[in-house]
């Protein structure tokens, strides 16, 4: 985008209420006046009577997929294309073509919104509802034509509900909804070009690591001398998909199918139109759990085993000596039930007993880890035993956000401590923070026997990928860049970068 100015130009402005969640869980930056801000954006048609809504013209594309169902009515959804933004868009009507439209734009998740808008932030508000306790203490209603604006320089990080985090919450409490920011859409220097790599998913296997892109059809293999080299799929640009290593190369999987990569391969090939994101590897083989399609057993020298799909939904998957074991659920009202089950290599199934696990939503739900068979979750590392039930667990001093196994260790992320944190831990005391790149979160290196910590490095992102390469060196994915961790041992380090694939 240009910043050249002509007579009498007025810069483009977007005002754009932000979500807290977003904000709390690292989607979005905590935007700052004068920062420039880029993130996932939504616009949702509201009554011009609402607090905050806008009316603008833009360009509807609508989707083809099914119309969603509410209580009150359908929602049909498409994409807004605006005047320096795109939005996803929902209304309570069809639409198309060129259109104006009155609503409200909402800073969201990325899982939550296909569009975009980046610009430089002029101001930024904390918004404030209020709600009324009705009977109990957990029973409540929203006040309406009752908000509050309070005007500052930089948005919190966390926000203030006063009916869940006090003991004893008034009878009306205050709950901050998020920041209410404009942006000035032309204060921007124009956008780097893309990298090569933008990296995704990563897994190791034998002495490569693989590394997705998140939206190309591509994957990139860093050999045992760290060179990288790209390899094609013959498939769809942004797609989200998962990579597991094997020996001889990779499998990719997604919405789109499977694929199968050898080591040598320029391209590689898909080898069935069903995939998904959860699966293992137990050697060659491959286990692809979809969400609504079959279950299969793939083989590098194309032999396929169909395994009779049990009930619930797959949540992860891991190799357990030369099986596979499953980690399922199934929603019961506003409760969730777990179990595991291992499946042989020849598709065999054995289920086991239900798993006494606490309710998925806060604030993560379990991950199964492998080698012994584990689950973590919260703050809890749970064994499994031969059975597949639950047997000792032992806790960690502060809960994690996800963890998985790297080497001979468990690996946790969560936020760092700070002054009003009741422990420091995994760091030995208070520690002065290195935040000149911005919001960090801390992955932490775990001896298994143990659960002491043994490295902890600040990464850029809540969810990295993490894995084993060649020569103990730790690999890593946070917001799109490909990391080492060469030695451990230290205290609040950051990762060195890994190097790019040539263009």
């Amino acid at each position: 985008m240009s910043n050249e100015r002509t007579a009498g130009h007025t810069n483009r402005l977007l005002t754009v209420l932000v979500d807290h969640i977003a904000i709390e869980d690292g989607q979005i930056e905590p935007p700052e006046v004068g920062a420039v801000a880029a993130f996932p954006l939504r616009f949702q048609e509201m009554p011009s009577s609402e607090p905050d809504v806008v009316t603008v013209r833009g360009d509807l594309e609508p989707d083809r997929r099914p119309v969603t169902q509410l209580r009150d009515g359908p929602m049909w959804s498409g994409l807004l294309r605006g005047d320096g933004w795109t939005a996803t868009w929902d209304g309570r009507r069809p639409r198309t073509g060129r259109v104006e439209v009155t609503g409200q734009f909402l800073g969201v998740m990325g899982i939550d919104a296909n569009g975009w808008v980046r610009g430089r932030v002029t101001s930024v508000q904390v918004v404030t509802i209020f709600w009324k306790r009705v009977d109990t203490k957990w029973r409540w209603e929203p006040i309406d034509g009752r908000r509050e604006y309070r005007t500052v320089e930089r948005s919190p990080h966390f926000f203030t509900d006063e009916r869940m985090f006090t003991d004893n919450p008034p009878p009306v409490s205050r709950r901050d909804i998020g920041v209410l920011i404009t942006m000035d859409l032309d204060d921007v220097a124009e956008l780097p070009l893309r990298p090569p790599l933008v990296a995704g998913d990563l897994s190791a296997g034998g002495t490569s690591v693989w590394v997705l892109d998140r939206q190309l059809p591509t994957v990139t293999r860093f050999g045992d001398d760290g060179i990288p080299t790209v390899h094609h799929l013959p498939g769809p640009v942004t797609v989200d998909r998962r990579v597991w290593g094997t020996p001889t190369g990779c499998w990719v999987s997604g919405a789109d199918g499977t694929y199968r990569v050898g080591l040598d391969d320029e391209i590689g090939e898909r080898v069935s139109t069903t995939g998904g994101r959860c699966g293992a590897v137990v050697g060659d083989r491959f286990l692809v759990c979809s969400t609504n399609g079959p279950w299969r057993i793939h083989t590098a020298d194309a032999e396929v085993v169909d395994i009779d799909r049990p009930t619930g939904s797959p949540e992860g998957a891991v190799a357990d000596g030369d099986s596979f074991v499953v980690l399922c659920s199934r929603r019961i009202g506003d409760s969730y039930s777990y179990w595991l089950i291992r499946i042989a290599v020849n598709g065999t199934i054995e289920t086991g007993p239900a798993l006494a696990l606490p309710d998925k939503p806060h604030p993560s739900g379990p991950t199964l880890l492998p080698g012994p068979l584990t689950i973590a979750r919260d703050d809890t590392f749970t064994e499994v035993t031969a059975g597949l039930a639950l047997a000792e667990s032992r806790r960690v001093p502060r809960k994690f956000l996800r963890a998985g196994v790297v080497g001979d260790y468990f690996w946790t992320v969560g936020h760092p401590p700070d002054r009003t944190s009741r422990s420091w831990w995994p760091l030995q005391g208070p520690t002065a923070f290195d935040r000149s790149r911005g919001q960090f979160w801390l992955l932490t290196i775990l001896e298994r026997s143990s659960l002491a910590p043994v490295h902890t490095a600040a990464v850029l992102a809540p969810q990295p990928e993490v894995a084993e390469g060649s020569a103990e060196t730790i690999w890593l994915t946070a917001a799109g860049e490909v990391q080492m961790i060469r030695s451990l041992g230290g205290t609040m380090v950051w990762p060195e970068p890994a190097p790019q694939p040539e263009d």
